[in-house]
């Protein structure tokens, strides 16, 4: 793309900002075969920073985000400017970017690995799950985590008898529920239909959600003590939506063998503000989730995997696969009765399911009282007649 400057007088005339042929752009650019002097000088942000000031004295468009060393000689960073609509020439900004780096002796090597008008999630590193650990001592850190990253850790298990018997429910749950759909839905292929029911809700294949009645139905009271009482996550929901100002449902999430990587999406949708370019200003959390496997999740099996930070704007839907470049993709592998908790609009997407026996999570929704799903199921229940 070709980059925008404006002169004094430009500057003067002001509101050339909102003419069409100009927009606003978040680049990821990685940075190859730099000296490592300048990596043990530990300068790289204020580095860059001051050359793009200098890029620019008359209008300062160049905005640096966040830098994230990959390795010795290697950086990603995160950089917004005003430029034109589909010119396609880089070579400004990597002029400068050289500049900054300069090193005669070497031939440093840039890419564009992603770009997009809005906030671009760069992580400053790659996050592992002790990262992301609920901590129940630390009010402060876990909001500050999960408002930045949308996503927390819970390795705190559920207790192994309310764990023993809110499985063998689900298993039975399962069973009863196929076998009800194949005698009075047999125009519809439960393996590989696309389907959606007040109850149930089908999702790319040999992959499924179930509405349960955790209030209705003693048959769930166990989990329902968890959902409302003893669940090691309930402080983090307390703590969000403050105590008593919320509501909870729950849900069974299964694959089974053969069931494909899933797409990436969000649950769901921004009601109120998003972030900008710098990823502050989104709005807090109208609901998050907590996933509860009840098996031990590995590649085999499978598991949720989640892009952090995506919670902040709805203009990431569509760049899935843009967050390893970020960084920011996070494999869900958890052990049975751990969770993992996240802000209800973060991307995510089920992963394979290569083994020989079904994978079933249990989802917790846990809202804001005035929020009633309605974007996730049908309108037709199940179980309706004639």
């Amino acid at each position: 793309m070709q980059h925008y400057h404006k002169s004094e007088e430009e500057e003067e005339d002001g509101d050339d900002d909102d003419n069409e042929n100009w927009q606003r752009v978040t680049k990821v650019i990685r940075i190859s075969n730099i000296n490592n002097d300048f990596f043990q000088e530990n300068e790289i942000v204020t580095k860059l920073a001051q050359h793009l000031l200098l890029a620019d004295t008359t209008r300062r468009q160049w905005k640096l985000h966040r830098c994230r060393t990959v390795d010795a000689t290697t950086v990603d960073i995160s950089i917004s400017l005003c430029c034109c609509y589909g010119e396609g020439d880089d070579s400004p900004i990597f002029t400068i970017l050289r500049d900054a780096f300069a090193d005669p002796g070497r031939t440093m090597e840039m890419e564009v690995l992603v770009e997009s008008s809005s906030y671009l999630p760069l992580m400053d590193k790659k996050y592992t799950q002790e990262d992301l650990l609920f901590d129940t001592n630390d009010k402060e850190s876990n909001q500050k985590r999960f408002d930045d990253l949308g996503l927390l850790v819970c390795h705190t298990r559920v207790d192994e008898q309310s764990l023993d018997g809110i499985r063998n429910t689900t298993y039975r749950f399962i069973q009863r529920v196929e076998d009800y759909f194949a005698k009075n839905h047999p125009d519809i292929d439960y393996q590989n239909g696309d389907f959606l029911f007040q109850e149930i809700g089908s999702r790319s294949g040999l992959r499924y959600d179930i509405r349960v009645d955790i209030f209705g139905d003693e048959e769930w009271s166990a989990l329902r003590q968890v959902a409302t009482e003893t669940g090691p996550w309930f402080n983090l929901v307390q703590d969000v939506f403050g105590a008593g100002n919320w509501k909870v449902e729950a849900n069974v999430i299964y694959s089974k063998p053969g069931a494909q990587n899933q797409g990436w999406h969000c649950d769901g949708g921004h009601l109120q503000a998003e972030a900008d370019e710098n990823g502050h200003g989104h709005a807090p959390p109208y609901a998050l989730c907590v996933f509860l496997p009840l098996i031990d999740l590995n590649s085999a099996v499978g598991f949720t995997q989640f892009f952090l930070g995506s919670h902040k704007t709805s203009q990431l839907v569509g760049f899935g696969p843009a967050a390893k470049w970020l960084a920011a993709d996070f494999d869900g592998i958890l052990c049975a009765g751990q969770s993992v908790l996240y802000d209800y609009r973060l991307m995510h997407r089920g992963m394979a399911n290569h083994s020989e026996k079904i994978r079933p999570i249990i989802q917790f929704l846990y809202t804001k009282p005035f929020y009633t799903e309605t974007k996730n199921y049908g309108t037709v229940s199940m179980y309706a007649t004639g």
